[in-house]
């Protein structure tokens, strides 16, 4: 986030733990304002704000401009029965255009519990084609590398794709 702060763009996040966006502010020596924001509290900093609170209450009022989005770890976080609504709600409050950088895992789900959980390609397409221009960038074998999964499970890949907003 500061990295792309630093290129000069505004920055917005939504993170449900306080701790998780207190941390964040405090380890990068950051001092934000805080104020309420609808269901959220809003963290301020310069070029940086994230709403802190439940993702699935967002409206797109609070993602007005918005031209791109990361999930790193929001899906995958997810267990398998809250991802459709979590798809559904994206396509909802993103604007037409909006890109996404879509980051998943893929491991025998039966070899180790979640999470981060695994969430094959083809779930990837069955949830983001209704509504998303859906493109894979890359996909590697990373178990061994240092992730939290790896050591127990047969293989465990990462995959980046770009989700487009398609227009409504």
């Amino acid at each position: 986030m500061l990295w792309l702060r630093d290129q000069g763009h505004e920055v917005i996040g939504a993170e449900l733990s306080p701790i998780a966006v207190h941390d964040f502010f405090d380890q990068n020596g950051l001092t934000p304002s805080r104020s309420k924001a609808g269901d959220f509290e809003r963290w301020d900093s310069t070029g940086i704000s994230i709403f802190c609170g439940d993702v699935f209450a967002l409206t797109p009022g609070h993602l007005d401009g918005v031209g791109a989005v990361y999930d790193r770890a929001a899906l995958v976080a997810l267990p398998p029965e809250m991802r459709r609504s979590y798809a559904d709600h994206l396509r909802a409050v993103l604007p037409s255009g909006a890109k996404s950088l879509l980051v998943t895992i893929d491991y025998p789900q039966h070899q180790q519990g979640g999470p981060p959980f695994s969430v094959p390609d083809e779930e990837v397409h069955a949830l983001f084609d209704n509504g998303f221009v859906v493109e894979q960038l890359a996909s590697d074998d990373v178990k061994g590398s240092g992730e939290r999964i790896g050591d127990p499970v047969d293989y465990l890949n990462e995959t980046v794709y770009v989700l487009t907003k398609a227009g409504t």
